[in-house]
């Protein structure tokens, strides 16, 4: 929850500029990777992923685009 909550709290909190444009893409970057490793675990564990797993962990990729300047 951290890797998204912190971007998302911040971003309703401040002025969205580069600095927390680059926090967001780190954080999206960071549950990504994240992403990828829990679905590979669960892959090689013989446990159904079903499509449903695999997109939610796609959510966070919108992020950065969330906001629409004035």
């Amino acid at each position: 929850m951290a890797e998204v909550g912190i971007p998302i709290a911040l971003t309703l909190r401040y002025e969205v500029n580069a600095l927390l444009l680059s926090v967001q893409l780190g954080g999206a970057a960071v549950h990504e990777a994240t992403a990828l490793w829990d679905v590979r675990t669960a892959v090689k564990s013989e446990r159904e992923v079903k499509p449903i797993e695999q997109h939610i962990h796609s959510c966070p990729e919108s992020l950065p685009f969330g906001h629409w300047p004035p």
